[in-house]
């Protein structure tokens, strides 16, 4: 990726989530898969992952576990679309949420990786 697109959706993240970043915590966090925290099960994690995958292969900017000055968090960030993704099992989305989020069930994604990867690719815009 050009050094101009990573600097254009570094101040297109800022103006998403209304909180500065420093360049540094930028390229740390930019189209890398993070944890959220110790209990995040395997299967939440990989659909996490793939999300990023597809998004990556499409030429897309992406931040894992962005945080909104709000508080929320989302598990995906597709910073070029301006789009949210959240892996849940029972999830509903908020008339207060910054940005578009997309709910993938957890329930509904198959459990082997060649059918997860083309169910993703259909939910994934």
């Amino acid at each position: 990726m050009k050094y101009k697109n990573l600097i254009k959706s570094k101040f297109k993240l800022e103006k998403l989530t209304h909180k500065p970043i420093s360049d540094l915590n930028y390229y740390e966090i930019v189209n890398k898969v993070r944890f959220h925290n110790r209990g995040e099960t395997f299967k939440h994690f990989l659909v996490k992952a793939m999300i990023s995958k597809i998004l990556f292969n499409r030429g897309r900017v992406f931040v894992t576990e962005a945080e909104f000055k709000c508080g929320r968090v989302v598990d995906v960030l597709d910073v070029t679309e301006k789009i949210g993704y959240e892996v849940e099992t029972s999830g509903k989305n908020s008339k207060k949420d910054p940005i578009n989020i997309v709910t993938i069930d957890l329930r509904k994604v198959p459990d082997e990786i060649k059918g997860l990867e083309k169910y993703l690719k259909k939910e994934v815009m």
